[in-house]
């Protein structure tokens, strides 16, 4: 182990983050950040900043916020400038989210319809409550990350309620809005978010709700489209039946799309909306 005892290594971080079920591409973009700066603080060299980018892009190949980190971390020429360039990158996480939430919450009202964990969805509708009535949160299976919603809505004080993602439609008919977060946006405006968020975003848009991913930029991939973004498989364990192996991320074209909210305000769902967006993240952390 590196570093004073108990303290983890970059590469145990990078194999934390492997294993995270739950939350989501902000969280894992940080720790992967964070990785970075470890290296830079211990053992920093061109052969070991090689291996962590690959171990890096490995961790979770459906998030283009790794990629970004990874991105900026392998132009780093020196371990002073990967840990300066990383706690820059932190910094506008930091802001990023904030300021997207904000944003976000000013504008949503009503009864929502939500799926998945998203740290940035739980920020939007705690700093909303008072314009919030019920909040529908889809179970999301298979890795069930809806409950672990539910329960932080419940804790902040929403009323929430749980529903079984085959009765979506159902109850769809209730809802004034959807919001999701999103674990990557590609080029072409097509997002890349815990699987069934199509499903829902095709519900919404059949009964003409609006249907916003409210995320930070980094989370833009600037090279791949949508459908270039590998989608990541894991295997799950059901009872009475054994192993099943399955992906759990899934693809939502603009054309399902409302808006994108981001810290940058409402973007049109279009390469060039997405583009910009990345384009003003960049300039932000490199400048």
């Amino acid at each position: 182990m590196t570093g004073d005892e108990g303290k983890s290594s970059w590469r145990e971080i990078l194999e934390e983050v492997s294993r995270e079920r739950i939350r989501g591409s902000s969280w894992c973009a940080r720790r992967v950040a964070e990785a970075f700066i470890l290296l830079g603080e211990t053992e920093f060299n061109e052969e070991v900043l090689s291996e962590a980018v690959e171990l890096a892009l490995r961790v979770n190949p459906s998030m283009a916020s790794i990629y970004n980190v990874v991105s900026i971390a392998r132009n780093a020429r020196s371990s002073s400038q990967l840990i300066s360039s990383m706690k820059k990158l932190l910094e506008y996480m930091d802001y990023s989210r904030s300021k997207a939430c904000s944003i976000a919450s000013e504008s949503i009202m009503g009864d929502i319809m939500t799926i998945s964990y998203s740290s940035m969805i739980e920020c939007v509708l705690s700093k909303a409550k008072d314009n919030v009535g019920k909040v529908y949160v889809l179970e999301s299976r298979p890795g069930g990350e809806g409950l672990y919603m539910a329960k932080k809505l419940k804790e902040h004080g929403l009323d929430v309620v749980v529903v079984f993602d085959s009765a979506l439609y159902h109850y769809m008919s209730r809802v004034d809005i959807v919001i999701v977060g999103a674990d990557s946006v590609g080029k072409d405006a097509c997002i890349v978010n815990k699987i069934g968020t199509r499903l829902l975003a095709m519900s919404a848009k059949e009964y003409n709700i609006e249907f916003y991913p409210i995320f930070e930029s980094y989370k833009i991939h600037p090279e791949k489209s949508c459908y270039e973004i590998e989608l990541v498989e894991r295997e799950y364990e059901l009872e009475d039946y054994g192993k099943v192996r399955t992906i759990v991320f899934d693809r939502t074209p603009a054309k399902l799309i409302s808006g994108f909210i981001t810290e940058h305000g409402y973007i049109p769902p279009t390469r060039l909306g997405v583009k910009q967006a990345y384009e003003k993240f960049i300039e932000s952390v490199t400048r």
